[in-house]
């Protein structure tokens, strides 16, 4: 008998066969907490000469293999801030993206160790809230998009596979800008869980030109999810950008209108000529409270500029919420 993967799902043809309620549970049940940003810790940390190297923020996840310990203690700054979340140092670490620093050979290595690490700081964080387990989101970037389509999807079924075997709770395509790049990103993570048969949920976030709400390519976010190639996304939403002030509307829009799960984690404002971003922890955090409050939001956290701080305030927010977060249009979505 021939089965097939998708998000959360294991399927004989069209019906499910088994269903690991566990994660979506939770997101069910109230907003979880993704962590802050990890190129702005590791800035931090280099500021204060603790790494000897002043890597280039997209050659960050070698540090994955190179000094393991200072992203175990990053992933544990934000779990102890209240994360529920953490992702994977793995942004940059597909072949092609590392391929371009001389690493290629390097990047499954990169993604595997980046997901041991974050796994080892969840489940520890879990041992000692064990009515709150945390979850490690495998974090898959738009990475490098000059090479033909074919070759693109592979190399994120190569780095979807890599974070798999590394144990991540879920995959987060990420920062997503452009509708072809998105297809060939939905193509690779589709054929990586069907040949792992694995029920890992997939969460989607865009980039968005807050001018007009769609994709800096011009294309809108329903184009982009027009050729999922059998992925059933548990969240989807927004990240990066300008701020939380700018985006806001838009996330609400999505909210409104799309039959999935929700998730945004906004840029900290925009960062001035010494690189400090405009919005400190309370500002990120007030921004937020009116999506926070209605329960518009599944998932939220912060991109880059965002800290420990800036998660600890939105923890202080979400502990707030008197109501519960959104939940799906029934018959909409695969999970209902």
């Amino acid at each position: 008998m021939t089965y097939h993967i998708r998000a959360g799902f294991q399927f004989d043809g069209s019906r499910p066969l088994i269903y690991n309620p566990k994660f979506a549970d939770f997101l069910r049940r109230r907003t979880l907490l993704l962590d802050g940003a990890m190129s702005t810790m590791i800035r931090h940390i280099q500021a204060h000469k603790t790494i000897p190297e002043m890597l280039p923020t997209e050659k960050c996840d070698i540090l994955n293999i190179k000094a393991p310990h200072i992203i175990s203690q990053i992933h544990r700054t934000y779990l102890q801030a209240g994360a529920d979340i953490i992702t994977t140092n793995t942004f940059n670490a597909s072949v092609l993206t590392q391929n371009t620093f001389g690493s290629r050979h390097l990047s499954l290595r990169i993604c595997q160790a980046g997901a041991a690490i974050a796994r080892n700081e969840a489940d520890r964080m879990t041992q000692i809230t064990p009515h709150r387990p945390r979850f490690v989101a495998g974090s898959i970037g738009p990475g490098i998009t000059s090479c033909k389509a074919s070759t693109i999807s592979e190399t994120f079924k190569n780095q979807a596979e890599a974070l798999i075997d590394g144990g991540v709770d879920m995959i987060l395509i990420e920062t997503l800008y452009n509708a072809t790049i998105s297809e060939t990103a939905f193509i690779g993570v589709a054929q990586a869980l069907e040949c792992k048969q694995k029920n890992i949920p997939v969460a989607i976030s865009f980039t968005i030109d807050t001018q007009t709400g769609n994709l800096p390519s011009g294309h809108t976010i329903t184009e982009a999810l027009d050729n999922l190639h059998g992925l059933t996304p548990i969240a989807v939403g927004l990240n990066c950008s300008y701020g939380p002030t700018s985006i806001i509307s838009h996330m609400q829009c999505l909210a409104s209108t799309l039959p999935y799960h929700t998730i945004l984690y906004p840029n900290a404002g925009l960062p001035d000529t010494s690189g400090q971003y405009s919005c400190d922890a309370r500002q990120f955090a007030s921004a937020l409270m009116p999506l926070i409050r209605t329960g518009s939001l599944n998932i939220v956290g912060g991109c880059c500029g965002t800290t420990p701080a800036h998660i600890a305030a939105l923890s202080e927010a979400i502990g707030q919420m008197v109501v519960s977060p959104r939940c799906p249009h029934a018959g909409e979505t695969a999970f209902p």
